[in-house]
């Protein structure tokens, strides 16, 4: 009887279409998806780790950082401003680690009770609000801190009594402020380029009530020279916000039935705007060819989870950011430790982003987001039982500080494919062997698990260690023979295959891969598994 070949399952674009719980596991093709923690997928269209989490500031004590900003000088220097225990943060990045100092504020300060600020640049000024506060204000030039009421030449808006707006735009030559205690419906507008008079010619109100009914005002954005206004159950978009006093300034449409539920998820880039509705993220996307602004829905995909993730979240424990050099929008449920990523690099075959996570030990989930223009992404960290810091997501470590000294710290990644056949789902096979390609990732321990027929609590697994082939010499950081003193280059290291042993009979596979990521980046070129054909059953 004639020996019955190897048949190979070759999976060199697995995963990279990336999460999908939304479908049945065992109708997806290999290119989803139904686990990818601290996932992320390269330009090259391979899986690869996150980052790590790296903090670089000392501790505000045991408070989360809700609100970072960057504020830049007239000599275009900058500086990090954070919130944490109901106090403003100014970071001094002289030192290592960068040092939080408390600000103090001028006049007669309301007392601040939160720390969900949302911030804006006017000039050389910063501003920042969140519900239930009147609006606080720093002075660059005198480096001081006050309400916004408190500050020179302020004229209060006739509009409100209390002007406690909980977001703010500054765009097309003034401040535009909404949220109001006493009006959700308000949408005031400054003078222009006078962000501190809110009253007489030049300034003014929009009354959404008579635009889109019963609503409250979520948050504000521009777009393609117009103003979106977010509800939340309707968005209006208007036309040349340039002179809100002129005939020009006309409401161009009202979206109904959609709005936006997180004031931090509306996030402008390139020529699209994306926010999160009450059944996932959104785009709001105009087109050369299209007369009126359509909805798509880009998380699909992940929509039963990203429903569960809004309704046991508070909003005020959504945020986001879009890193342009990465090319991906971050989705934080802050609250209950849940990050999306929305990778818009390249587009699936269902025009949606490819989706992944990021998985965290509680002291570093993240509690608030800032993206530079650098493409430097930082994170705001901490608890009540854990240290409020700073960090940044860079290398492949995450690094804690114990005083002064870096402590670096491995983290895990962990990706699931769908359930495969083999092409032959009628017949059994007999599992030979598992092997894989994977580019770099020196020092990382592997455990790849296999499940076998739908049951996903009892699997077989095999563990390797990486050992890429490499060229070059390790670089040792400070050392006395390197040219530059503190040197950053480390040796090249090339694909290699690695392999391991399987057992038993399946009729459908699914595989686990478990990397333990500690200072090295990898990614994974291809995987294959060998086996048997077996009896039909």
């Amino acid at each position: 009887m004639p020996t019955k070949r190897l048949n190979p399952l070759v999976l060199d674009s697995v995963g990279v279409f990336g999460l999908n719980t939304q479908a049945n596991a065992s109708s997806l093709d290999h290119r989803w998806l139904v686990n990818a923690d601290n996932i992320m997928i390269s330009s090259e269209g391979r899986l690869t780790s996150r980052k790590g989490v790296q903090a670089i500031s000392d501790s505000v004590g045991n408070y989360p950082v809700k609100s970072i900003h960057q504020h830049q000088y007239v000599d275009r220097s900058t500086t990090l401003i954070s919130s944490a225990n109901n106090k403003i943060w100014k970071i001094d990045s002289s030192t290592i680690p960068l040092t939080s100092t408390e600000q103090t504020f001028t006049g007669t300060p309301q007392t601040i009770t939160g720390d969900n600020w949302q911030w804006i640049q006017y000039d050389d000024d910063s501003i920042g609000v969140q519900a239930g506060h009147k609006p606080i204000h720093y002075t660059s030039d005198t480096d001081t801190w006050a309400d916004l009421e408190d500050t020179a030449n302020y004229t209060a808006s006739a509009n409100v009594t209390v002007f406690d707006p909980s977001c703010i735009l500054s765009q097309y030559g003034r401040l535009w402020a909404a949220g109001f205690t006493e009006d959700k419906q308000a949408v005031l507008y400054s003078k222009t380029l006078e962000h501190h008079k809110w009253n007489g010619t030049g300034s003014g109100q929009i009354n959404m009530k008579s635009v889109w009914g019963f609503d409250e005002v979520v948050a504000l954005e521009s777009f393609n020279g117009k103003l979106i206004i977010f509800g939340k159950n309707n968005i209006a978009i208007y036309n040349d916000p340039w002179d809100p006093s002129a005939g020009t300034f006309a409401l161009d449409e009202v979206i109904r039935g959609i709005g936006c539920v997180a004031r931090d998820s509306v996030k402008a880039f390139g020529d699209d705007v994306l926010f999160l509705a009450a059944d996932g993220v959104r785009s709001l996307n105009r087109t050369k060819i299209q007369d009126k602004m359509p909805l798509t829905d880009l998380t699909k995909n992940v929509k039963n989870d990203i429903i569960k993730h809004i309704t046991s979240s508070n909003p005020d424990d959504i945020k986001s950011e879009y890193n342009t050099s990465g090319g991906y929008y971050v989705l934080s449920f802050t609250g209950i430790n849940e990050t999306y990523i929305l990778d818009f690099k390249s587009a699936n075959p269902d025009n949606t982003p490819k989706v992944t996570k990021w998985l965290f030990d509680k002291e570093r989930s993240p509690k608030s987001l800032l993206s530079l223009s650098t493409g430097q992404l930082y994170l705001g960290l901490g608890s009540s039982t854990f240290n409020g810091v700073i960090a940044t997501y860079d290398n492949y470590h995450d690094r804690d500080y114990l005083g002064s000294t870096s402590i670096p710290q491995t983290y895990q990644t962990t990706f699931k494919t769908v359930w495969m056949d083999f092409g032959v789902p009628h017949s059994a096979k007999l599992l030979k062997q598992f092997s894989c390609v994977i580019d770099g990732g020196r020092e990382q321990d592997v455990t790849v698990k296999w499940f076998r027929d739908y049951n996903i609590t009892q699997g077989s697994s095999a563990n390797f260690n990486l050992t890429p082939i490499s060229s070059g010499a390790t670089a040792v950081y400070g050392s006395s023979s390197s040219l530059f003193g503190t040197s950053k280059y480390s040796p090249l290291f090339f694909p290699r295959e690695y392999r391991v042993n399987m057992s038993k009979s399946a009729k459908v596979v699914q595989i686990e891969m478990i990397n333990l990521i500690n200072g090295y980046k990898g990614s994974l070129q291809s995987m294959t598994v060998l086996a048997k054909e077996g009896k039909i059953r």
